[in-house]
Formats: C-alpha cells, sequence, structure tokens
C-alpha cells in the first residue's frame, strides 16, 4: 500500500510537471472586456496590440500561435481571461518582464499578464497567498520555484526558499521578534 501510494504522488508530480512544461509559452491577460477586439478576430487584435501596450517597435513583435478565451463559463460583471501562445518561451519571457514594468490600461481599465500554470500549482500558490503579502509589504518576496512549489524571500543578501507556509510564517515571526527587540534597545 505504501509503495502504490509513493507511486501515485511520483505520477501526480510527473503529470503536474508536464502539464506546466506544456503551458510555458502562454500568458494570460485579465481585464479585457469580452468583445473588445470588435469584428476582427482576437488573434490579430492581439498581435497589433501588443506593441502598442508595450511600446514594442515593429520588429520585436512576437509571433503569436494562438489566442482565445479561457473556457470558464462568464461570471456576471467579470470578463474572461485571454489566454495567449507564443512561438518562442523567449518572446513570452521578454512580453512577462515587459508588462511587470509599466502599467497597462485599455479602454480605462487596467490589463494585468500572468504566467499560465497547472491548477495544482496555482492551489499551491493560494496556500502562501497570506505570507507572500507580509513577505511583499517588507519587500522581501522574489517569487516561487516550481516542482515543488518553494516560495522565495531575499533576506541579508541571501536567497531563502520556504517549502510551506507555516515556515515562511515561523520566518517572518522570528523576523518581527527581532525588529520589536532591536526596536527597543
Amino acid at each position: 500500500a505504501n509503495l502504490r501510494r509513493k507511486t501515485t504522488v511520483f505520477q501526480e508530480l510527473k503529470t503536474d510537471d508536464t502539464e506546466n512544461r506544456s503551458r510555458r509559452k502562454n500568458l494570460s491577460i485579465f481585464g479585457l472586456r469580452e468583445g473588445a477586439e470588435g469584428t476582427q478576430p482576437l488573434m490579430h487584435f492581439i498581435q497589433d496590440m501588443l506593441p502598442k501596450w508595450l511600446g514594442l517597435s515593429a520588429d520585436q513583435s512576437p509571433i503569436l500561435q494562438r489566442v482565445h478565451l479561457t473556457l470558464a463559463p462568464p461570471k456576471p460583471n467579470q470578463n474572461r481571461a485571454v489566454l495567449v501562445r507564443f512561438l518562442r518561451f523567449q518572446d513570452r519571457e521578454d512580453i512577462y518582464r515587459r508588462s511587470r514594468e509599466k502599467s497597462i490600461t485599455f479602454e480605462r481599465v487596467k490589463l494585468t499578464f500572468a504566467q499560465d500554470f497547472s491548477a495544482e500549482t496555482m492551489r499551491q500558490r493560494r496556500e502562501f497567498n497570506t505570507v507572500r503579502k507580509m513577505f511583499a509589504d517588507m519587500g522581501k518576496f522574489r517569487g516561487f520555484q516550481l516542482n515543488p512549489c518553494k516560495m522565495r524571500v531575499f533576506h541579508n543578501g541571501k536567497m531563502l526558499t520556504f517549502s510551506s507556509p507555516q515556515e515562511a510564517e515561523e520566518f517572518h515571526r522570528g523576523l518581527q521578534s527581532r525588529d520589536s527587540t532591536q526596536d527597543g534597545q
């Protein structure tokens, strides 16, 4: 039974890793109103707008493989995300980096670009939300590592990784107690 459990866990991790690798070239765009593309195909609209939103020249415009709305049913007063698949991973990385560096709006609505991960990876990252915000407020949060999902924090010139939210919260409490001790001296 124990061997079967280990095999199942290994297969689940392997499947999740494979799914994340297949999504490497994808970005999700949140905030774009459905139908904003008008009569032209969504792919042409995104292909035309990316350089404008990010200030790219014509020769820097990435090649897109596919663009579509996510398959989730639309919710009232909330638009579905647009999923963009790039031909080259390097183009996706460049677009994602540039989107993080500037505030992008379209029709007075802020657009957010996000990496596309498997449901399991997103679930694992959500578990860190509270402690991630604490470290982000301190300017120490540096993102995540994939498989296994670990949170990265920069502290005293070193990159630290935490495997669980509890481990990160414990470290954060230690920082707070040291800071309050130093303030009292």
